[in-house]
């Protein structure tokens, strides 16, 4: 959105990012994982504004907490 927005004739800048929606995220865990992490790494976003809104799939949630702690 950073790249296409100025020549929308939109300045600003992604401050925060949200998976939610369509479907649950963390059953499609490695694309989350891989986006997580990017968003982190590549576009060095804090992981305090990063959330992952999902139903409660815990075992899920648990591994996330291993994989990428504080990122989302």
């Amino acid at each position: 959105m950073e790249r296409v927005a100025p020549s929308l004739g939109i300045h600003w800048r992604v401050s925060n990012v949200v998976f939610m929606g369509m479907g649950e995220p963390l059953n499609n865990y490695d694309a989350l994982l891989g986006a997580l992490r990017g968003l982190r790494e590549v576009w060095g976003m804090a992981g305090a504004r990063i959330t992952v809104s999902t139903v409660g799939v815990v075992g899920k949630m648990r591994r996330l907490a291993l994989d990428a702690p504080g990122q989302g």
